[in-house]
This record gives C-alpha cells, sequence and structure tokens, in this order.
C-alpha cells in the first residue's frame, strides 16, 4: 500500500468563520482530532457540538460538515489528510484493526498518536531521501497507534477522575494559550488543590505526558507561529518563555529534528503547511 500526504497539521488554528459544507467530501481519508469544540457531523449529515478529543476518521467520499462551536471564536485541530494507493483495501485494513470510520471516538492516550503525525509533517515538509518510502511506513504506524489507543466516544469515566479531569485540562489550555509565563509544577499543583506527586500522577494518566514535558511542547508550538515571520530567534526564544536562545535552539532541535533557522527557511521557502 502506498500513500500520498496532502495536508496535515497539530493545534491548526483557524478563524471561528473556517467551514466545510462538501456533501460529497473529500476524494481522500482524513483523520481529525478536536482540540476545541467543533460543530461536525458523524455517520450521516446531522451536527454534533463534539468536544475536545474527540476523533473521527472519514473515508473518501464522506459527507463533510464542520465549523466552529457556537461560543468559541476559533477551532483548533490536529489532522492529516492523505489518499491511499487502493481505497478497498485500506477500508478492509482499517475494519481489520477495528478503527472506527465517520464516526466518533477517543483516544486513550494521545502522545503516540501525535509523536507519529509530527513525524510526519517533518517528512512531508522536508525533502529527505526515501521520502515516500518513510511517509508509507509512517502512515502505518499512525493507523496502528490509533488502533491501539482507540476507545468508544461514549465510553464511561469514573466520576472522582473526570472531575480531576475537568480541572487540569482547564489548567492545560490555559498553559497552551500563555506557554511564556513562568509555570512550575509546584504552582499549577497548587491551583489544583493536589499535591505534586498525585498532580503529576494524574497529568501524565490523563495526557500520556508530564507537566514539564507538555510545558516545553506549548512553548515550541508557539516558537513555530513565529517562524513565517522576521523576528530574531533570539527574540522568538524569550518571547515563548525561554531564558536564552541557546536552550531554546537546542530544546527545539531535539523536539521539532532541525534547528530553529533551517525550520524557519523550510517554512518561508516551501510553505510546509498547505491550507487546507
Amino acid at each position: 500500500m502506498q500513500y500520498a500526504v496532502e495536508s496535515s497539521g497539530i493545534e491548526t488554528v483557524h478563524q471561528k468563520d473556517f467551514c466545510h459544507e462538501l456533501p460529497g467530501g473529500f476524494d481522500r481519508w482524513v483523520f481529525l482530532q478536536l482540540v476545541t469544540p467543533h460543530l461536525l457531523n458523524e455517520k450521516d449529515t446531522s451536527l454534533v457540538v463534539a468536544d475536545p478529543g474527540t476523533c473521527v476518521l472519514y473515508t473518501p467520499g464522506h459527507p463533510r460538515y464542520l465549523y466552529c462551536a457556537p461560543g468559541w471564536n476559533e477551532l483548533r485541530n490536529n489532522f492529516i489528510h492523505f489518499k491511499a494507493s487502493d481505497d478497498a483495501r485500506m477500508l478492509e485494513k482499517v475494519q481489520n484493526y477495528q478503527i472506527p470510520v465517520n464516526t466518533f471516538f477517543r483516544l486513550r492516550k494521545n502522545n503516540p498518536v501525535l509523536s507519529t503525525l509530527s513525524e510526519l509533517i517533518y517528512e512531508h515538509s522536508v525533502d529527505q531521501p526515501n521520502r515516500d518510502e518513510m511517509i508509507d511506513h509512517l502512515i502505518e504506524v499512525l493507523l496502528i497507534q490509533i488502533a491501539r489507543n482507540t476507545i468508544p466516544w461514549d465510553a464511561p469515566e469514573d466520576i472522582t477522575q473526570s472531575r480531576n479531569f475537568r480541572t487540569l485540562e482547564s489548567l492545560r489550555k490555559e498553559m497552551y494559550a500563555s506557554p511564556e509565563r513562568d509555570w512550575s509544577v509546584k504552582g499549577m499543583a497548587s491551583s489544583a488543590f493536589l499535591s505534586e506527586n498525585r498532580f503529576i500522577l494524574l497529568y501524565r494518566r490523563f495526557f500520556d505526558t508530564t507537566p514539564r514535558q507538555d510545558l516545553m511542547r506549548a512553548r515550541i508550538l508557539k516558537a513555530k507561529s513565529f517562524m513565517n515571520t522576521d523576528s530574531a530567534i533570539r527574540d522568538i526564544a524569550l518571547s515563548c518563555g525561554f531564558k536564552n536562545e541557546y536552550y531554546f535552539s537546542n530544546a527545539f532541535k531535539k523536539m521539532v529534528g532541525m534547528s530553529p533557522s533551517q525550520y524557519m527557511k523550510s517554512v518561508k521557502e516551501s510553505r510546509p503547511f498547505p491550507e487546507r
């Protein structure tokens, strides 16, 4: 099976008036994970307000309607659009993996899926040797990671954990909105009325990462938003909460796979994150 990535993104932001109104759907497969609430269709054209964390794998030709949820000023999501060399075989593969299609589900763990998606974004944006073979491999890995972590959209949650989840999710959204602030595990735990150990344990359980690792990711994501400007690397580092340019450059390269200057050049020259 061969694949071709059409577009992809993590924490992609769209304005309030962004929408999809496609009764014939796309001519490709679409995996979507919501970061903010969306108003979108599931099995038919009926619209549902879906919460953050909702996932859906749309088959080619499936009706596609997507809008900003009432009360929100933007849409934010993780996504990949890709074509398969044989859609019938692809559907058979997905069914064998027991991945739902055209219906909502959630992921038990986000990090394995987002990590593979990040690798796909990199491979799609940079002309590396054997790029097509690597993309084929990573799409297969992405499908397996989704299959391993799929749980029903309406799976019941423990009441105590659900209450803690809402508290930590709210805190996490605040951190991603302002990652440049002087965040600390002690301060976040105190805000959630939890001990540091309990806070770290729940954070890892809910988001499959530690608070410090997640803060680093939030800062790197904010830094990426400045990469299509003429801002100096030092200024970007400081505006995203890093103490100095050296620390920022090391952290960026470790997470993204290239230095800030290399990434900035690739963004300006090849626009690796095309508009959908």
